[in-house]
């Protein structure tokens, strides 16, 4: 029992900032008198643990007295330092490896804790388990199997702590999921990037093989048993090192590279090269070489001699025989497929892949229909390419033109509509060839278009090739309105989405679903430029026609996403929360996973549940959301609804006070979209802004200004300079520099940022009340007591709740004018007030962080 207790007493100490925890110690009631000790010897390892330096600290591995060491007893429950053994993982001619439980009370976690044979332990398995130990220390990434822990025991046996990774080798989760082609694409990229950040750091595996990369259930690849690795700096003038030379042919055959059986210099390439063989496996089932006979020396003549069969071909070969565990097509394999694992399975490492992270950059190209950089290069390939490489931009047009040349169904945002009419699938099939090879300049045009460039010129060529044809007309303009929202290019999806409602209001009938979509592209327009009263005006009406008569589920999840959006622009959190619940359950019925309206609708739930203050259910719904985007996605996390959905968990953190985790998942989300958008994107202009507020609330004042100034910077950049979202810039602009004591500079920012507010929010807005009990904190700095006393009073008078991050409310902000005066008296009553809250509201950790500072400069 004592036990169980201590061990809850230190979770929760473990849970405070260290300098918090010993005076939580001593305040601990009598009855945990006799645990205090331990607990504070426990807190004070744990702090040792939890230093930078830990892992360079670590002993020596000693080179035991082989003649009067003993190897220890390696069964369930001894011990290894701090580590009680459970139950073997694995072994090999070099050691064990154990599942083990921290049992110290330390950290309750399970481990794979590495034990070398102590009769091995000589000079060579000393430094190279010596040397694993400082590999991966310097490999922090979340793709490798992380070092926890490393030291010897009393009688001399080394260990290593690793990360235990309760996962399935990267063959048998690809069979047992039967995953296709593009999902074993990406989780070989997963390797490779882990791969790219080893060699970053001068470090080649050279043990590539399917039991050394291990996949969670949640889809994540972990790279394993750096046992082998070689440190390139080891090296001196390419000549081996002496653990080179011992170790140098530990090795796994039938995934080594010609240099390793040959036994020359090892490079990065080496990886490169089993990694072929890993893919080439994942792809076909089998290996790239066909054997005369199954012995050592016939697989070390072919990886020396044999050309590799192309992995199209091993499947066709095979097809129809034993090889029935990879649900590959040889037509799937056929041409970049093919080309790309030869290319990293060349002979002659020079001709490989100059980096990992070209090979990996390659697959990503065929995923994403691009021309692969090891394809030689011909105008009918550049041709083929070039719809593949802008297909974001025009998927749905691509896919109309598919299902018309079918002559089945025609989709449009899930709308199935019956198809007939032949001649219009083959004007279709005309416009759209018509559109590529006009705009590709190996085809006759003037130069290679970007995606948004090409939708435009495909919307100018509609209006002209179809007018006679205005039903045809609203298709294609709404899927390319979506295409160019997609795209951020708002002005121009504004254009397009006016374009084909007008054009559907006066073609189709009321009750036509194509009329619905102009209508919801419509909607959607309109909230990207700001025009939130002609949302409401467009979308009340269609909200009472589906209670007449109910839309088909997706429709009507549709439109409740834009009742969501709208509830928010509004103010009304509770609203915004009830629709994006209701849009949830109903795409949850509608659609199946990974669907993206259900994606969709799981990240605007929990930007919902924040803009009603339901703070905890925002942080679970917005995990939740992530963990669905990137399971759908691969585990992508440059895809753009992945991207939505670490942004909206950064954002949740912001709101139950995890400022740092906040800051983390911004800063990834804006990282992950440069990649996808390119740098200054509008998404990074609007999360940039949401980075600024997580680092104002951990006090990082200077970091935040530098991030709002560059959200303005790009706010301008993108000619909204005068815009409600310049205002809302100004608006924390001015309060971060209100609280770093520059109150001239604030004021300017505040006459900005007010004017914004009142225009779109409003004057009575939370918002826009916590704004102006922000001037009148930067007044009473400038020393004007009277005017800010009288702003303050104002706001106060209007109401004395108030619910907004920025400032904790009126008693908050007459309590901090009456301390910059010097009237503590006065000022200490107020600030306690406030401490408990404004009526109807709870304070966040922050606003609690800036009432007690100012209570503790009155006591001062």
């Amino acid at each position: 029992m004592q036990a169980s207790t201590l061990s809850d007493l230190l979770d929760t100490a473990l849970e405070l900032a260290p300098e918090q925890r010993a005076a939580w110690i001593d305040s601990l009631g009598e009855e945990h008198a006799a645990l205090k000790p331990r607990l504070r010897a426990l807190l004070a390892r744990a702090a040792e643990v939890e230093s930078r330096d830990f892992l360079g600290s670590l002993p020596g591995l000693p080179l035991p007295d082989t003649e009067a060491d003993t190897e220890p007893a390696l069964d369930r429950g001894a011990m290894f330092g701090p580590y009680r053994l459970e139950r073997p993982l694995g072994a090999g001619g070099m050691g064990s490896v154990w599942l083990a439980q921290r049992a110290d009370g330390l950290f309750d976690r399970h481990v794979a804790l590495k034990l070398p044979h102590r009769g091995l332990l000589g000079v060579s398995a000393a430094q190279r388990l010596a040397q694993e130990r400082t590999i991966l220390a310097g490999l922090q990434h979340p793709n490798i199997a992380q070092l926890l822990d490393a030291g010897v025991t009393q009688l001399g046996q080394p260990y290593l702590a690793l990360e235990y990774i309760d996962g399935m080798a990267i063959d048998r989760y690809c069979a047992r999921h039967d995953l296709d082609v593009d999902a074993r694409l990406r989780l070989v990229l997963q390797v490779a990037e882990a791969l790219a950040h080893a060699h970053a750091r001068l470090v080649v595996h050279r043990d590539l093989k399917p039991a050394n990369i291990l996949v969670t259930d949640a889809g994540q690849v972990k790279l394993l048993d750096f046992g082998i690795a070689k440190l390139l700096a080891d090296d001196d003038g390419g000549a081996a090192s002496p653990l080179t030379r011992v170790a140098g042919r530990v090795l796994t055959p039938d995934y080594a590279s010609p240099e390793q059986i040959r036994g020359a210099l090892i490079t990065t390439s080496t990886d490169i090269y089993s990694l072929g063989v890993v893919l080439y496996e994942l792809l076909t089932g089998a290996r790239p070489y066909r054997l005369r006979r199954d012995t050592a020396v016939s697989l070390e003549a072919a990886i020396l001699e044999a050309q590799s069969v192309a992995p199209s071909r091993m499947v066709a070969s095979r097809s129809g025989t034993e090889s029935t565990a990879v649900p590959v097509s040889a037509r799937e394999l056929r041409g970049d497929l093919d080309v790309i694992v030869l290319k990293a399975l060349r002979k002659d490492a020079a001709e490989r892949y100059p980096t990992v992270a070209a090979f990996a950059d390659d697959l990503r190209r065929h995923l994403e229909g691009r021309p692969v950089v090891a394809r030689p290069d011909s105008s009918w390939y550049r041709a083929t390419r070039f719809i593949q490489r802008n297909r974001i931009a025009v998927a749905a047009t691509t896919s109309v033109a598919l299902a018309l040349l079918a002559a089945t169904v025609f989709s449009i945002n899930q709308a199935r509509i019956a198809i007939a009419e032949r001649q219009r699938a083959e004007e279709v099939k005309t416009f759209i060839a018509s559109i590529f090879s006009s705009a590709d300049p190996f085809e006759g045009g003037g130069r290679s278009l970007d995606a948004v460039a090409l939708l435009r010129q495909a919307r100018t060529r509609v209006e002209r090739d179809f007018a006679a044809r205005p039903e045809l007309r609203v298709e294609l303009l709404t899927t390319i309105g979506w295409s160019l929202s997609n795209l951020s290019d708002h002005e121009s999806a504004d254009e397009v989405s006016d374009a084909a409602l007008s054009l559907a209001n006066r073609v189709l009938r009321a009750d036509d679903p194509r009329r619905l979509e102009a209508q919801l592209l419509r909607l959607e327009s309109h909230r990207f430029m700001g025009r939130a009263a002609q949302v409401q005006r467009e979308l009340e009406p269609l909200l009472a026609q589906d209670q007449r008569t109910p839309f088909p589920a997706i429709e009507r999840a549709r439109l409740l996403l834009h009742a969501v959006h709208l509830a928010i622009e509004q103010g009304r959190g509770a609203d915004a929360a009830s629709y994006a619940i209701q849009a949830r359950e109903l795409a949850d019925t509608a659609v199946a996973p990974g669907h993206p309206l259900r994606l969709e609708s799981a990240v605007v739930l929990a930007v919902a549940l924040r803009y009603a203050n339901r703070f905890a259910e925002a942080e679970a719904a917005a995990e939740r959301a992530l963990a669905l985007t990137l399971q759908a996605h691969g585990n992508d996390s440059t895809a753009a609804r992945v991207i939505d959905a670490r942004f909206a968990l950064g954002s949740a953190y912001i709101d139950t006070g995890k400022a740092e985790l906040a800051a983390r998942e911004i800063r990834a989300a804006i990282d992950d979209a440069r990649q996808l958008f390119g740098a200054d994107s509008a998404f990074e202009t609007f999360a940039s802004s949401h980075l600024a507020r997580a680092l104002t609330q951990s006090d990082q004042l200077d970091a935040a200004l530098v991030a709002i100034d560059h959200t303005l910077a790009l706010t301008g950049k993108q000619g909204d300079a005068l815009s409600r979202d310049t205002g809302i810039g100004n608006g924390l602009r001015a309060h971060i520099l209100r609280r770093l004591g520059r109150p001239d500079e604030a004021l300017r920012a505040f006459d900005i940022a007010l004017p914004a507010y009142v225009s779109s929010l409003g004057l009575s807005h939370d918002a826009t009340r916590a704004l102006r009990l922000e001037r009148a904190l930067t007044l009473a700095q400038q020393g004007q007591f009277a005017a800010a006393r009288a702003a303050a009073a104002e706001v106060a008078a209007e109401s004395s709740t108030l619910f907004h991050w920025m400032n904790p409310g009126p008693r908050y902000t007459l309590g901090v004018i009456a301390r910059i005066e010097g009237r503590c008296d006065e000022a200490l009553p107020l600030l306690q007030a406030s401490l408990q809250g404004e009526p109807g509201a709870t304070l966040i950790r922050s606003q609690r962080r800036l009432i007690e500072s100012e209570i503790a400069r009155c006591r001062s």
